[in-house]
């Protein structure tokens, strides 16, 4: 999921600032049922006609869903949730694992939220085969340096002298 919601943060970017995209031969692409799947072109702006059933994905995956910016996620947070149960492979709040995940994936997409001034893109699957998940959190945004640099922030720490050793 990395690779899809980084790719799908650029892709967005450049749709929203009117550049344009095209995707040649999609008719003999393998992937185009997964990516539509994973809502891949409609977060890019590009709907396109789906030949296949939908069902419901439970805790096995969770499509690409934007995420947008200036918001702050909060523990119960819907996404947080949804894409923590991908992770814990179960949706009981009771659950440790899924109580630690949606903490942790809150505070990723709450970053993103606050620093990027871009929305972001967050995908979640479970290999079953495996017994493992993949979370992937991408935006294409001016990233925490320049997020607290703007904001003033005492966090900030200029580049003058980094990387310099200083002999004594």
């Amino acid at each position: 999921p990395a690779a899809i919601v980084a790719l799908c943060a650029m892709l967005r970017r450049w749709h929203d600032k009117g550049r344009g995209v095209s995707f040649q031969n999609l008719d003999r692409c393998d992937s185009l049922g997964y990516l539509q799947r994973m809502n891949f072109f409609e977060q890019i702006g590009l709907l396109l006609p789906e030949n296949f059933h939908r069902h419901d994905a439970g805790t096995s995956f969770v499509e690409i869903e934007r995420i947008e910016s200036g918001g702050m996620t909060r523990l119960n947070d819907p996404l947080a949730r949804k894409l923590a149960s991908c992770l814990a492979g179960t949706d009981n709040v009771l659950d440790e694992g899924l109580r630690f995940a949606e903490f942790s994936i809150g505070e990723l997409v709450a970053n993103c939220q606050q620093h990027a001034q871009s929305s972001g893109f967050v995908s979640a699957q479970y290999f079953q085969q495996r017994d493992w998940a993949r979370i992937g959190i991408a935006d294409d945004g001016i990233g925490i340096r320049d997020s607290f640099r703007e904001a003033a922030s005492p966090h900030f720490r200029g580049c003058a002298g980094a990387g310099r050793l200083e002999k004594g």
